[in-house]
C-alpha cells in the first residue's frame, strides 16, 4: 500500500516531471503568481503531483499572465521556458 506521501514531490522532481524549469517551482513570486498548488512541511516546499498535473492543464494562460511564454509542445519544444527569458511580475 502507498503511503499518503508518496504523491508528493520535491521541486526538481516537480519540475522534471513538468518539463518546466526550477525556478518556476523554487521562486516564492513566481510560483505565487502562477497559481501553482505547494505545500510547506517542516520548512520545505512539497509539490502533489495530481494537483499541479491539474494546474498544468490551464498553465498556458496561468503563465502568461506573469509573463513567461508557455512551451507550445511538452515533447517537441523549440524554445523551452528555460531557454525564455522571463519577467517577474513587478
Amino acid at each position: 500500500m502507498a503511503s499518503p506521501d508518496s504523491s508528493l514531490m520535491t521541486v526538481k522532481e516537480i519540475a522534471i516531471a513538468t518539463g518546466l524549469a526550477v525556478y518556476i517551482f523554487s521562486n516564492k513570486t513566481v510560483r505565487e503568481a502562477a497559481g501553482i498548488p505547494y505545500l510547506h512541511i517542516n520548512a520545505t516546499l512539497r509539490f502533489n503531483v495530481r494537483y499541479v498535473m491539474n494546474w498544468t492543464l490551464r498553465r498556458p494562460a496561468e503563465l502568461t499572465g506573469i509573463c513567461i511564454e508557455p512551451p507550445v509542445d511538452a515533447n517537441a519544444q523549440e524554445q523551452t521556458l528555460r531557454q525564455s527569458p522571463a519577467r517577474l511580475p513587478t
